[in-house]
């Protein structure tokens, strides 16, 4: 299993006006037409992004007062139906790698895994700060799964165009959050260096998976700050 990590206009992604890496490279190798489909394996029709742009901008006038109140004076970022779109697979295990090797950080008296466990509520370090992931290390990693280009310390709880009530996060602070791993757990240079790790049999399959993951998700925190773009975990 496995999950795409987006970086894009909101739009397009809830419009599922893109396609995704994994999808391209289908299409291109295998011939196979880009579809959408559902925890259901149901095939879902795309519509195009321009008719969800006035909602999504809607709802950006709507969050304004609350990260306003968090102490971001500009909100807004590019949200456009022909913005840029890079849409890149990450599998679950290593994706958990990552948030475990973050998680078991803060408590160093707790053994780190070899590798993820096949039942992640039973994990030692999880399960303790479950239920205060704004309050860990790394809240923009542990508490969001979708960011934003803004400038705030903290994520901000508000209700998502989904419907959802849930911290959405900062992109600048989950790259920093992320290069704290890369550069204070890992002690990886840079992206060539991780690549190295996630390479390397002498290694954890948690600190190949953690490194691998790092190697992907990087450079679409560059990507999304460098054009101003949200971020989400897709899937």
């Amino acid at each position: 299993m496995a999950l795409d990590i987006y970086v894009g206009p909101l739009c397009r992604l809830y419009s599922r006006d893109f396609t995704s890496d994994f999808a391209e490279f289908a299409q291109q190798t295998l011939g196979a037409a880009p579809v959408t489909v559902n925890t259901k394996g149901e095939v879902l029709e795309r519509i195009p992004a321009k008719d969800l742009l006035p909602a999504i901008l809607g709802w950006r006038r709507l969050i304004t007062p609350q990260f306003r109140s968090a102490g971001v004076t500009l909100v807004d970022w590019t949200e456009t139906p022909i913005g840029t779109v890079k849409s890149s697979q990450v599998s679950w295990d290593p994706y958990w790698s990552l948030r475990l090797l973050a998680a078991y950080s803060e408590f160093p008296d707790l053994h780190l895994p070899d590798r993820s466990p096949e039942d992640l509520s039973q994990d030692a370090a999880l399960g303790i700060i479950r239920d205060h992931f704004l309050r860990s290390r790394f809240p923009h990693l542990h508490a969001c799964d979708l960011w934003l280009p803004l400038r705030c310390a903290d994520p901000v709880t508000v209700e998502t165009p989904t419907g959802h009530t849930k911290p959405v996060g900062s992109v600048g602070m989950l790259r920093a959050e992320l290069d704290q791993i890369r550069t204070r757990l890992l002690a990886a240079p840079d992206r060539e260096a991780l690549n190295t790790i996630a390479a390397d049999p002498a290694r954890t399959a948690l600190i190949r998976g953690a490194a691998a993951t790092l190697a992907i998700w990087l450079p679409l925190c560059d990507l999304a700050l460098e054009h101003r773009l949200p971020m989400a975990l897709d899937g």
